[in-house]
């Protein structure tokens, strides 16, 4: 174990070296040093960009050290070990939620020893920041630096802890006086010793990012890391500092001389993820904000020095990362071409595919005139408001009386986002667009979705449906067409149009674990969702009839549609927190999660009324893998009407009984739930958007 630590210890150079002393070890068989190898070499697959590797190896070092006693020091260092590296895999696969359960865990073994002590803390510091809870980090540091004991004994604890704070003060920190504050003193650090050399690297880049927003180019220019640093830099790292050396060039309005060798190292980086395994839980490089500041700079120079070619680059590029997402990969055909593209294009509008950096945007339009490329700029500032505007949207509005000074004063914070959003050049390409088709990263769809457009809004003025990658959309038209093949070899059979299932009875033990009663809808509400359906077409279930197992009944499979209206749950003790209540029995009411979702399967058409039904950690890249959404495309789905926040019952209800009525006359699942928002948005009461924007449609378009 030791020659392993030694050879670790020289850098990258060593790494082989090291690798080999651990699997010596391993091969040894069960001995005590056998779980920690395992965690050294999950350690080593991390730092070479494989952190799903070393989950794996994690995993197999937890069943060799369960049986081993914990009163024993040598076993409880192994444990302390293996909890620290899980946590640093779960950040580096963009799975901090996941990571914070290492983090508490590592932090209640480890309070009488001082050294593991300051990891733990320095954990939960990490853990913070990559959940982007900056005022919990700062809390944090102010209470560690209150530990009188731990900064006695650990000298280097200060510097560390105060690395953490800067980096959150410089994410919440909009005025450029402190900007200009936090970045100087952030260069100090990235020079003090005291720092590992990746710290020392992070302290560097974003001082780097906050001279950029206030706009000096020139100390932009002085910290910028050298060419021999950049030469024996990873892959990551490498992209990440090319990028940074670009985006100084066009903030200077000069040619970037590095643009090969840009678009080289974001290719490496993206065939790296590529190589790894399909996460169950979701993953995707999009979640990190360095890959989707890498990716969008280089888009942008390419789309920029490169005309015609530089615009399908970008979008090979663009496409490329956002087909990692967990199910374009189960479900998908791989990165798709531009000519697969144009094939899912709604024929009446068109596609924006996009992905946002942190500071840059890289938006294409396609449609039957060609391909276009925008480049957006953005900042810090505008995202604090994004994500403050889409809390608001998904947030009942309040009082009915306030409800026109509400919705004036969101439509203003609206227009104003979507004034750098969706600049002029790009509303004036879509201007015509009866049907848009939104390609990226979900959490990104959701704000566009809900943006005004002109005196509207712009789910209300188009039918808009959401992919988060064209690969998938691609492998969705391809299913769609060899189910289609099925429908016609089975044409003689009767096929239900729908089918229902909701409004189960809650117990006192469900209502009390998920803190929801029953919904109790009359029969004449329940009746509504069947308006206009031939007799006999409909099988609805209510009550303590709407089962689980009718998920799993043929004639539901062969259905045209189903429909599911019942309270949404969320268990945070499953990685994939999202499900809905059914009826287990007579009675009782019963969870039911994404896992069980894809072992049955579903119609083409999937309608949820259930509160957050998108909910779940944000992993953008992800594509929504970790919610029910990606559940029901997994288990046969075309097309899935969702929401994601909290919903109104009436409005819902509204929605999805306005949804099947336009669709059972003929409209596509786009268009059918435009028309039902139409409808709604007119209502009286409801011209907030969370009336009837809270349902959004994943899948493919018209």
């Amino acid at each position: 174990m030791k020659l392993g630590r030694t050879a670790m210890g020289r850098g990258a150079a060593g790494y082989d070296e090291a690798r080999r002393h651990y699997e010596a070890v391993v091969a040894l068989g069960n001995t005590y040093p056998r779980p920690l190898a395992l965690t050294r070499l999950a350690g080593l697959s991390r730092m070479r960009g494989a952190p799903a590797a070393g989950l794996e190896q994690l995993s197999q070092a937890r069943r060799y050290l369960a049986p081993m006693d914990r009163a024993i020091p040598y076993v409880l260092g192994i444990e302390r070990a293996l909890l620290l590296e899980s946590a640093r895999c779960c950040i580096a696969m963009g799975l901090p939620d996941l990571a914070a359960g290492h983090a508490r865990a590592l932090l209640a073994i480890s309070l009488e020893d001082m050294t593991w002590r300051l990891r733990a803390i320095l954990l939960d510091l990490d853990v913070c920041l990559a959940r982007g809870d900056w005022s919990a980090a700062k809390s944090r540091v102010k209470k560690a630096r209150r530990d009188a004991a731990l900064l006695a004994a650990k000298p280097e604890a200060g510097v560390k802890l105060e690395l953490r704070e800067l980096l959150a003060r410089r994410e919440s920190t909009f005025e450029p006086d402190r900007l200009r504050e936090v970045a100087a003193r952030l260069v100090e650090l990235g020079a003090d010793e005291r720092l590992d050399g990746w710290r020392q690297f992070r302290a560097r880049t974003i001082a780097i990012d906050a001279w950029f927003e206030v706009g000096d180019h020139a100390r932009v220019a002085a910290a910028m890391p050298s060419d021999k640093i950049l030469a024996a830099s990873t892959p990551a790292r490498r992209a990440e500092l090319l990028a940074l050396r670009a985006r100084l060039a066009l903030a200077r309005g000069l040619p970037f001389a590095e643009r090969e060798q840009l678009e080289g190292a974001v290719a490496r980086r993206l065939a790296d993820w590529r190589a790894g395994p399909i996460r169950p839980g979701g993953s995707g490089p999009l979640h990190f904000e360095t890959n989707r500041a890498s990716l969008t700079t280089m888009t942008v120079v390419a789309a920029r020095e490169g005309e015609a070619a530089g615009t399908r680059l970008a979008f090979e590029t663009l496409e490329s990362a956002l087909a990692l997402g967990s199910v374009s990969r189960r479900i998908g055909s791989g990165s798709a071409t531009l000519a697969a593209a144009r094939g899912i294009v709604p024929p009446d509008g068109g596609m924006l595919l996009f992905v946002y950096g942190p500071n840059l945007g890289s938006l294409l339009a396609l449609d039957a005139t060609g391909l276009t490329h925008h480049a957006i700029r953005l900042d810090r500032e505008l995202w604090r408001r994004a994500k403050a505007y889409r809390a608001a949207i998904e947030r009942p509005p309040g009082p009915a009386g306030k409800q026109p000074e509400s919705v004036r004063a969101l439509r203003a914070r609206g227009d104003a986002l979507a004034e750098r959003l969706l600049p002029l050049s790009v509303r004036r390409r879509i201007a015509n667009w009866r049907s848009v088709l939104l390609v990226g990263p979900e959490p990104t769809a959701r704000l566009l979705h809900a943006l005004p457009w002109r005196d509207s809004w712009f789910c209300v003025e188009k039918a808009i449906a959401h992919v988060p990658s064209v690969s998938l959309g691609v492998g969705l038209q391809a299913r769609a067409a060899a189910s289609a093949r099925e429908d016609v070899a089975e044409s003689g059979k009767r096929r239900l149009d729908l089918v229902l299932l909701g409004d189960p009875n809650v117990d006192a033990e469900a209502a009390s674990r998920w803190f929801v009663e029953s919904l109790a809808m009359s029969q004449e509400r329940r009746r509504q969702f069947e308006a206009g359906f031939a007799p006999g077409s409909v099988r609805a279930r209510w009550g303590d009839d709407a089962v689980f197992s009718e998920l799993d009944d043929p004639r539901t499979a062969g259905a045209r549609a189903l429909c599911i209206f019942s309270h949404g749950v969320r268990d945070y003790m499953r990685e994939r927190a999202a499900g809905f209540l059914l009826a287990a029995e007579p009675g009782r009411a019963v969870a039911c999660f994404a896992d069980q979702v894809e072992r049955v399967r579903v119609p083409p058409l999937v309608l949820l009324g259930v509160c957050g039904a998108s909910n779940g950690p944000l992993r953008m890249g992800d594509d929504g893998n970790h919610h029910l959404g990606g559940a029901f495309l997994v288990a046969g789905a075309e097309h899935v009407v969702l929401g994601h926040g909290e919903l109104s019952v009436g409005a819902t209800r509204d929605l999805l009984c306005g949804a099947l009525s336009a669709w059972r006359a003929g409209a596509g699942p786009g268009e059918a739930l435009r028309r039902a928002r139409e409808s709604v948005a007119r209502g009286e009461g409801r011209a907030h958007p969370y009336f009837f924007a809270g349902l959004r449609l994943l899948g493919l378009p018209d």
